[in-house]
C-alpha cells in the first residue's frame, strides 16, 4: 500500500510537476463554479440572483474575458492551439432547472459556452436532491434539448456521491466521494471497498449519460470539491479527461487535467467577482492560527469529551484566526488521537474535532502537526480517514519525508505541506520561535527565513507563565519584520488564555508586503 500510494501520487501530480518549466508561459484560466441562479437572495450562500449573474456576464465582456469550452482546452493541449488572453470557464454544478430558465438564456445573449455537471441519480429520481429549498434537477428530456443546441458541455457530477456518509464513531458525516465509511466498532471501509464503491458510482454515471444523452462525459466535477488519487484514477479509467475541483489555486495548461474553480460563497459585488477571477483574495490571504493540543481529551468519557469540544469551539468563535494547527499525537508519550493499528490511542477524537472546527467555526484551513518518524500504517490511517488542508511534519529531514509526503498527497492532492527545513517538496517552512526571546533576535530570524524566498509559517512557543503582553509584543515584532503568516501554541480554552482582548489586535493586523499568496 505504501509503495502503491507513492507511485499513484506521482501519476496524479505528474502533469503539474513536468509542466513546471512551461508554467510561466501558460495563460491563467479563470474557472467559476456556479450553482443556483435565483430571482432573489435567500438562505443559500452559494446562489446568486439573475440580475447579479447578468452583470457578471457583462463584466466579462467589458473586461476582455473570453469564455471557453473544454473542447478548446483539448485543442490547446493536443496541438498548441492558443487560448485567448483572458480565458474563463463557466461551470454550473448540480444540473438544476434554474440553469435552463435563468442561466442559459443570459449566456446565449452573449454567445458564451458553458459546462453543466449533473447528478444522474437525482435526474432518475433514485435519490433526492438536497439543500436547494425546493429546486428540482433538470429532466432527461430537458437535458437532451440543451445537448442538441451544442453550446453546453454536459459532464458528470457523479451518480450518487453528492451526499454525506458516516465518517467517525461520533456520527459525523463526510463527502461520500472521499470518506472511508465508518461501519461499526471502529471498523472503517477498506481501500479496496472504497475504490470499488467509487468505481461503481462513476461507471453508473457514465452509463446513464451514454444511455440517455449519447455522450461520454469529458469531465467530472467533484461534489463539495472533494477528491483524491483514487477518485481521479477511476474517473480517468472511464475516459473523463478533466476533473473539476474547488481548490483555491490558479489553473493553467500545465496544471491540467485538474481544473480549479472558485464558488460563489459571499461574493456579491462586481469588485468581489473581479477579485475572484484574479484570485486576489487568495493571494493576499495571511494566515493567523493557533496550535492546539488534544491532551485535555484524554481519560474523558463521551459526554465529557463533548463538553471539552464545545469549550474549544466557543473559544475559536472568539479568536480572530483563519487557520488551526492540531497536534495529532499526545505531547508526553506520542499516543495518537485517532484509531490506528500500530500505536496506543490516547482518545479517538481527532476526526470529530476537525469536522466540528470546519463546520461550526467555518475554518477551512485545519492543519495537522506530527513527527515524521513513525510506522507507515499510522500515517496511512491518519491520511485516509481524515480530511485536512495542511500538514506540518516535524523532526525529519526533507529527503526522509518524501515517502510520507507522497502518501499525504495521494489522499489529499491539494494539501499544503510544511517542513522545518525548506525543501522543493514542501509548500512552506515551519519556523518555531521562542516568544520570550529578545525582539531583535526574533526579527533577525524572521528576516533570515524570508531571505530564502520560502513561504514561512512562524509559530511562537509560549509557556503558561508567559504574559499576554509579551506574546502580543512578539507577534507585533513578527509582523514588522515581514512575517505574513503566524500564530502561537498552547491556547488554553479552559482558562481563556491568552486573553483575546490583548492579542486580538495582533492577530487581526495585516502585514505589509508583496502578495506572494499561500
Amino acid at each position: 500500500m505504501w509503495r502503491a500510494a507513492i507511485g499513484a501520487v506521482f501519476v496524479l501530480l505528474g502533469g503539474v510537476l513536468l509542466g513546471g518549466i512551461a508554467r510561466a508561459e501558460s495563460p491563467v484560466i479563470s474557472a467559476v463554479a456556479y450553482h443556483d441562479i435565483v430571482d432573489r437572495r435567500g438562505g443559500d450562500a452559494f446562489a446568486i440572483t439573475l440580475d447579479e449573474f447578468k452583470r457578471q456576464l457583462r463584466y466579462l465582456k467589458d473586461e476582455g474575458y473570453t469564455p471557453i469550452s473544454l473542447r478548446q482546452l483539448d485543442d490547446a493541449r493536443r496541438d498548441g492551439t492558443p487560448l485567448p488572453s483572458r480565458p474563463v470557464l463557466l461551470t454550473f454544478d448540480d444540473g438544476l432547472k434554474s440553469f435552463a430558465t435563468h442561466a442559459l438564456p443570459a449566456l446565449r445573449e452573449y454567445g458564451y459556452p458553458s459546462v453543466l455537471a449533473v447528478v444522474t441519480s437525482w435526474i432518475d429520481g433514485r435519490t433526492v436532491l438536497e439543500g436547494h429549498r425546493g429546486q428540482q434537477p433538470l429532466s432527461w428530456n430537458e437535458l437532451r434539448e440543451i445537448r442538441d443546441a451544442g453550446d453546453v458541455e454536459i459532464i458528470s457530477h457523479t451518480d450518487d456521491l453528492h451526499r454525506g456518509i458516516r465518517n467517525n464513531a461520533q456520527n459525523n458525516t463526510g463527502a461520500a466521494g472521499t470518506t472511508r465509511e465508518y461501519r461499526a466498532n471502529g471498523v472503517y471501509e477498506s481501500e479496496e471497498q472504497f475504490r470499488a464503491r467509487v468505481r461503481a458510482d462513476l461507471t453508473r454515471s457514465t452509463q446513464r449519460l451514454r444511455a440517455e444523452l449519447n455522450i461520454s462525459p469529458a469531465a467530472v466535477a467533484w461534489p463539495y470539491g472533494e477528491y483524491d488519487a483514487v477518485t481521479v484514477d477511476e474517473a480517468q479509467r472511464l475516459g473523463m479527461r478533466y476533473h473539476l475541483t474547488l481548490d483555491e489555486e490558479s489553473t493553467e495548461l500545465s496544471t491540467l487535467p485538474r481544473i480549479n474553480r472558485l464558488p460563489f460563497n459571499g461574493y456579491r459585488r462586481l469588485a468581489d467577482f473581479d477579485s475572484m477571477l484574479r484570485l486576489r483574495d487568495h493571494k493576499r490571504e495571511q494566515l493567523r492560527f493557533v496550535d492546539l493540543t488534544l491532551d485535555a481529551f484524554r481519560g474523558l468519557n463521551a459526554a465529557e469529551q463533548e463538553r471539552k469540544l464545545s469549550e474549544l469551539l466557543s473559544r475559536l468563535e472568539l479568536l480572530p484566526v483563519n487557520a488551526v494547527v492540531i497536534d495529532a499525537f499526545a505531547a508526553n508519550d506520542g499516543a495518537a488521537f485517532f484509531a490506528n493499528p500500530s500505536i496506543p490511542v490516547a482518545a479517538d477524537v481527532l476526526g470529530r474535532v476537525i469536522q466540528q472546527i470546519r463546520v461550526r467555526n467555518g475554518i477551512r484551513r485545519v492543519y495537522l502537526r506530527f513527527p515524521g518518524n513513525l510506522a507507515p500504517p499510522v500515517y496511512r490511517e491518519l491520511a485516509r480517514l481524515h480530511r485536512f488542508a495542511g500538514a506540518v511534519i516535524t523532526d525529519v529531514e526533507p529527503a526522509q519525508a518524501q515517502p510520507l509526503i507522497a502518501l499525504l498527497r495521494y489522499h489529499h492532492p491539494a494539501i499544503k505541506i510544511g517542513l522545518p527545513t525548506p525543501s522543493a517538496a514542501s509548500d512552506f517552512a515551519w519556523l518555531e520561535l521562542d516568544a520570550q526571546s529578545d525582539n531583535d533576535a526574533i526579527a533577525d530570524k524572521v528576516r533570515a527565513a524570508l531571505a530564502q524566498e520560502q513561504r514561512v509559517l512562524f509559530i511562537l512557543r509560549r509557556t503558561p507563565e508567559l504574559s499576554d503582553e509579551r506574546l502580543a509584543t512578539a507577534m507585533r515584532t513578527l509582523r514588522r519584520a515581514g512575517a505574513r503568516h503566524y500564530g502561537y501554541d498552547k491556547d488554553d480554552p479552559t482558562r481563556q488564555r491568552p486573553a483575546i482582548t490583548r492579542i486580538g489586535a495582533e492577530l487581526r493586523a495585516y502585514a505589509i508586503g508583496d502578495d506572494r499568496g499561500y
